[in-house]
This record gives C-alpha cells, structure tokens and sequence, in this order.
C-alpha cells in the first residue's frame, strides 16, 4: 500500500468520525430545545404574573434560536464534509467533451487562418 493509499484511508475514517461526532453533536442539541421547550410549555401553564412568564418565555427562546443556530452550522459543516469526500462525477468525460467542443467550434484553413463554422 502506497503513502496516498493511506492518506486517503485516513482522511476517510477521519471524516467518518467527525460526521458521526458532527450527528451526536445534532442529536444533542435538538434534545436540549426540546427540553426548552417543555419548559415553555410548563411556563406558560404556571401560576407566575404575565410579566415574569412573558420574561422567562422570551429567555427560553432565545436559548432555543442558538440551538438552532448551531445547528444549522453543524449541519452546514457536515455537508461540507461530505461535499469534500466525494470526487467530481465524470471530470474525464466532462474535460474530453470541452476539448472536443473547442475543436469543433474552430476550422483552421489551408492558410492558417481560423474560420468559425457557426458563422
């Protein structure tokens, strides 16, 4: 097994690793706001004056909108990986398909000189 063989054995148990930590991560954040939201819910059906209700509400959901948030740039980071993981489908094909386009978009004529044929 050569030294790139290995590097990308490597990097691929490692991005393994860091989506699996990265789900963790998002599974514990996404029981966090449930519980905060619960605890909303128990706020509103207490016994607490509007006003000290109105002020816990408002705390809890701003906890829940930094959940959210980081979240949202787990998410964002573990597409990214997985954007990172994956190779460009048919880069050969696609790069001999430009070339071959060039090539016919341009004639060249007995004097040298290029002649468009979509003229």
């Amino acid at each position: 097994m050569n030294i790139s063989s290995l590097s990308s054995a490597a990097n691929t148990v490692l991005s393994a690793n860091t989506s699996t930590s990265s789900s963790d991560d998002i599974d514990q954040l996404e029981k966090q706001k449930a519980i905060l939201q619960q605890q909303i819910q128990t706020e509103n059906q207490s016994k607490d004056d509007a006003q000290t209700k109105q002020e816990k509400i408002k705390q809890l959901q701003q906890q829940i909108q930094q959940i959210e948030l980081q979240i949202e740039q787990l998410q964002a980071k573990k597409f990214n990986q997985n954007q990172n993981l994956e190779p460009p489908a048919n880069s050969n094909t696609n790069n001999n398909e430009n070339q071959s386009n060039i090539t016919n978009d341009l004639t060249v004529n007995s004097t040298g000189q290029n002649i468009d044929e979509h003229v």
